[in-house]
C-alpha cells in the first residue's frame, strides 16, 4: 500500500512539472514592467507542421535515414506578412524560407554560377522579389518569390564590410561597418536610373557620425534607424539621411547598450534593438525613452544566446534570431 501511494505522489508531482512546463511554453513574460507573448519557434521544418512525404519516408526504408534540415546560424530576417518567413543563414550558406500558412518549407542559395557562401541578411520589395546580402561575395543577390535567381547588385568600391540592408518602397539601405556609411540604391523609382543614388555618414561621435554600424531598419513613416554599434547608440534619420535623433549610451544594465545589434520597430512606433553582448531586447518608445527589456542568456522560450538580427512584419509579430541557439523565436509585444 505504501508504495501504491508512494507512486501515485510520484506520478502526481510529475503531470504538475509537466503542466507547469507546458504553461511555461506558451505563457506570456513579463520583463522590466513591458509585456511579451511568446509565440513559438522555427529551427526545423517540422516546427511548422512539415511531414515528410511517402516518396522520403520510402527513400529512408532504401538508403537510411536523412538528417532534417535545420537552422545553423541565423542573421537576419524578413517576412512578406502572409506566411512567408525568410532567415538568412551564414552557417548553412543559404537562406531558409518557411511558409506557415501552405506549410512548406524551401532553402534558396543557387546562383546563375556557384552559390551563396554566406548570406547574413536579407529584404524584400514590392513585388516580394529578396534581395540578400553576401559578405563572403560582397554582393547582393536578387530572386524572384518563388526562389529563382534573377539578378546581382555590385556595391560600390568604397564598400569593403557591409553587413545590414533593409528594403522599403522603392529603396534599399546598406550598412557598411568599416566604412561608417549607409548607402542608398534606387529599386525602381521614377524619374531616376537604378542604381546607387547617394550616401551618408562618416567617422565620428557627432550626430550623423557612425563607428561600426551594424544594422538598418526603415519604419511604416519612412524614418531610417541605424544601429550605431560602437558609439553605443541608434540614430533615426529622415529617408533621405537627414539625422533626427538619437538615444542609447555604454553600459550593460538595463537601458544601456553592450552590443547593440539587430533593430525593429513596430507599427505604433516602438523600438526593438537586440543586445548580443547582454542577449535581451531592449525596448523604447517612438521618442527614444526606455520601456524594458526581453530575455536574458539561456535556452528556454524567451531567452536567448548571442541574438543578432530581428524583424517585426506588418501583423507586429517580432522575430529574434536566436543564433547560438540555432532557431528563430516569435513573439507579440503587448505595451
Amino acid at each position: 500500500m505504501r508504495l501504491l501511494n508512494r507512486i501515485i505522489i510520484l506520478a502526481t508531482c510529475y503531470l504538475l512539472l509537466a503542466t507547469c512546463y507546458l504553461s511555461f511554453l506558451t505563457s506570456s513574460f513579463l520583463f522590466a514592467q513591458v509585456h511579451f507573448e511568446y509565440l513559438g519557434s522555427i529551427s526545423r521544418p517540422s516546427d511548422i507542421g512539415i511531414k515528410k512525404t511517402i516518396f522520403q519516408k520510402g527513400s529512408e526504408i532504401l538508403f537510411g535515414k536523412t538528417e532534417e534540415e535545420k537552422i545553423v546560424k541565423p542573421y537576419g530576417i524578413v517576412s512578406d506578412g502572409k506566411g512567408k518567413i525568410y532567415i538568412a543563414d551564414n552557417g548553412s550558406g543559404s537562406v531558409h524560407l518557411f511558409d506557415l500558412r501552405k506549410k512548406k518549407y524551401q532553402q534558396i542559395y543557387k546562383l546563375s554560377r556557384g552559390r551563396l557562401v554566406s548570406p547574413i541578411t536579407c529584404g524584400l520589395d514590392l513585388q516580394n522579389n529578396l534581395y540578400v546580402l553576401d559578405n563572403y561575395w560582397l554582393r547582393i543577390f536578387v530572386f524572384n518569390k518563388k526562389g529563382k535567381y534573377l539578378r546581382e547588385i555590385f556595391l560600390p568600391e568604397e564598400v569593403s564590410n557591409p553587413v545590414g540592408i533593409t528594403t522599403a518602397y522603392y529603396f534599399l539601405y546598406l550598412v557598411d561597418m568599416k566604412g561608417h556609411k549607409v548607402w542608398v540604391y534606387n529599386l525602381a523609382y521614377p524619374h531616376r536610373p537604378r542604381g546607387w543614388i547617394t550616401n551618408f555618414g562618416r567617422r565620428g561621435e557627432g550626430d550623423g557620425e557612425f563607428n561600426f554600424p551594424t544594422n538598418i531598419f526603415l519604419d511604416n513613416k519612412n524614418k531610417v534607424y541605424v544601429t550605431d554599434t560602437m558609439n553605443f547608440r541608434v540614430q533615426v534619420f529622415d529617408e533621405n539621411g537627414k539625422f533626427l535623433f538619437k538615444f542609447g549610451q555604454v553600459g550593460d544594465a538595463p537601458g544601456y547598450f553592450s552590443r547593440p545589434k539587430g533593430i525593429a520597430v513596430d507599427s505604433q512606433g516602438n523600438i526593438f534593438v537586440v543586445d548580443a553582448l547582454r542577449e535581451t531586447v531592449e525596448v523604447y518608445n517612438n521618442n527614444g525613452q526606455y520601456l524594458g527589456f526581453l530575455g536574458g542568456k539561456g535556452k528556454n522560450p524567451g531567452q536567448f544566446s548571442l541574438p543578432t538580427g530581428i524583424y517585426i512584419d506588418n501583423e507586429d509579430k517580432i522575430y529574434v534570431a536566436d543564433s547560438f541557439n540555432q532557431r528563430v523565436q516569435i513573439f507579440r509585444f503587448h505595451p
